[in-house]
Protein backbone atom coordinates (compact mmCIF):
# COMPACT_ATOMS: atom_id res chain seq x y z
CA UNK A 1 0.00 0.00 0.00
CA UNK A 2 2.76 2.65 1.02
CA UNK A 3 4.80 1.43 -2.22
CA UNK A 4 1.82 2.14 -4.65
CA UNK A 5 0.88 5.52 -2.91
CA UNK A 6 4.71 6.63 -2.81
CA UNK A 7 4.47 5.93 -6.42
CA UNK A 8 1.13 7.87 -7.42
CA UNK A 9 2.66 10.78 -5.29
CA UNK A 10 5.59 10.60 -7.68
CA UNK A 11 3.17 10.50 -10.57
CA UNK A 12 1.46 13.47 -9.18
CA UNK A 13 4.50 15.67 -7.87
CA UNK A 14 6.28 15.67 -11.45
CA UNK A 15 4.58 18.19 -13.54
CA UNK A 16 4.89 20.58 -11.04
CA UNK A 17 8.59 20.08 -10.06
CA UNK A 18 9.12 20.06 -13.74
CA UNK A 19 7.81 23.30 -13.93
CA UNK A 20 9.49 24.81 -11.36
CA UNK A 21 12.37 23.78 -12.80
CA UNK A 22 12.31 24.94 -16.41
CA UNK A 23 11.01 28.34 -15.34
CA UNK A 24 12.65 29.17 -11.97
CA UNK A 25 15.72 26.75 -11.46
CA UNK A 26 16.90 27.43 -15.68
CA UNK A 27 16.65 30.89 -15.78
CA UNK A 28 18.63 31.20 -12.55
CA UNK A 29 21.14 29.12 -13.20
CA UNK A 30 21.05 31.18 -16.56
CA UNK A 31 21.42 34.52 -14.61
CA UNK A 32 24.38 33.08 -12.38
CA UNK A 33 26.66 31.57 -15.48
CA UNK A 34 25.39 35.42 -17.09
CA UNK A 35 26.93 37.05 -14.66
CA UNK A 36 30.30 35.84 -15.15
CA UNK A 37 30.51 36.67 -18.70
CA UNK A 38 30.89 39.43 -21.52
CA UNK A 39 27.95 39.12 -23.09
CA UNK A 40 24.77 41.61 -24.67
CA UNK A 41 20.96 41.05 -25.68
CA UNK A 42 21.52 41.78 -29.20
CA UNK A 43 24.67 39.22 -29.62
CA UNK A 44 23.41 34.97 -29.21
CA UNK A 45 24.78 33.38 -26.21
CA UNK A 46 27.60 31.64 -28.15
CA UNK A 47 29.35 34.72 -28.40
CA UNK A 48 29.40 35.39 -24.53
CA UNK A 49 33.58 35.47 -23.68
CA UNK A 50 34.06 34.54 -20.02
CA UNK A 51 35.00 37.73 -17.88
CA UNK A 52 35.27 36.27 -14.46
CA UNK A 53 34.03 38.63 -11.41
CA UNK A 54 34.98 41.73 -13.60
CA UNK A 55 30.99 42.67 -13.89
CA UNK A 56 31.32 42.56 -10.07
CA UNK A 57 34.13 44.59 -9.87
CA UNK A 58 32.39 47.05 -12.55
CA UNK A 59 28.82 47.10 -10.72
CA UNK A 60 30.73 47.89 -7.19
CA UNK A 61 33.56 50.00 -8.25
CA UNK A 62 34.07 53.98 -8.84
CA UNK A 63 32.86 54.20 -12.34
CA UNK A 64 29.72 55.81 -12.95
CA UNK A 65 27.97 52.45 -13.50
CA UNK A 66 29.57 51.07 -9.58
CA UNK A 67 27.74 54.90 -8.13
CA UNK A 68 24.64 54.49 -9.87
CA UNK A 69 24.26 50.93 -9.25
CA UNK A 70 25.23 51.54 -5.22
CA UNK A 71 22.44 53.98 -5.20
CA UNK A 72 20.14 51.75 -6.77
CA UNK A 73 20.93 49.08 -4.13
CA UNK A 74 20.68 51.33 -1.26
CA UNK A 75 17.30 53.48 -2.39
CA UNK A 76 15.90 49.50 -3.22
CA UNK A 77 17.08 48.88 0.75
CA UNK A 78 15.51 51.76 2.30
CA UNK A 79 12.47 51.25 0.54
CA UNK A 80 12.08 47.50 1.24
CA UNK A 81 12.38 48.94 5.26
CA UNK A 82 9.34 50.75 4.38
Amino acid sequence: MAKAFRASAGIMLAPAVTLIGVFVLLPMLLTVWLSFQDWSTQTPFSEASFVGLGNFHEIFGPTSVGRDFKTALLNTAIIGTM
